[in-house]
């Protein structure tokens, strides 16, 4: 039986956990950035988060929580940084919320439709501000049975994809005006 020295076992872990990381795409990053131009290059270049501010202006409450949260979570799952000192900051407001029956029969609604807009503005690194209003570009229709709880349910399930999509599709274009400049 062969035996193996503390050596080649520490060699052994430290290639495999070198691999591991950097074969994946890990990169380390100082906690902070220092005020040379390599880093400002660097931050106007990556998706660095200062703030997210959500105001919710509409009759439904906690649309504001579902939005800082998907918006959030896109944010990371696109590789963005958050940084409270330095970045970008984004502003969101929900200015219109409707919920409107499409379809009924026998006094029961069948289908629902919902809309939603939300206003942006993103305060960039260099000062300039980026404005777009969403909306839901497509008619989220849903249906449910007879029962409050399941039109509910239903609804709710609703919103968080209508704020999903309006969100990936906010960010989608906030990184691709990075990557072109």
């Amino acid at each position: 039986m062969r035996s193996f020295s503390i050596k080649s076992i520490l060699t052994l872990f430290f290639c495999s956990f070198y691999l591991l990381i950097y074969g994946c795409g890990y990169r380390f990053y100082s906690a902070s950035l220092s005020d040379n131009s390599d880093s400002d290059t660097l931050l106007e270049r990556t998706c660095i988060i200062k703030e997210i501010i959500v105001r919710n202006k509409t009759h439904l409450p906690g649309l504001e929580d579902r939005l800082m949260h998907v918006l959030s979570e896109e944010l990371l799952k696109k590789g963005c940084i958050l940084n409270n000192d330095r970045g970008t900051s984004i502003y969101a407001e929900v200015r219109d919320f409707n919920m409107t029956v499409q379809a009924e029969r026998s006094n029961q609604v069948l289908i629902y439709e919902i809309i939603m807009k939300i206003e942006f503005n993103i305060s960039m690194p260099d000062g300039s501000v980026i404005s777009r209003t969403l909306s839901s570009p497509f008619i989220t229709d849903f249906s449910s049975g007879a029962r409050i709880e399941d039109i509910l349910l239903a609804r709710d399930r609703e919103i968080d994809r209508t704020i999903r999509d309006i969100s990936v599709e906010l960010i989608d274009e906030y990184i691709s005006l990075l990557r072109r400049d």
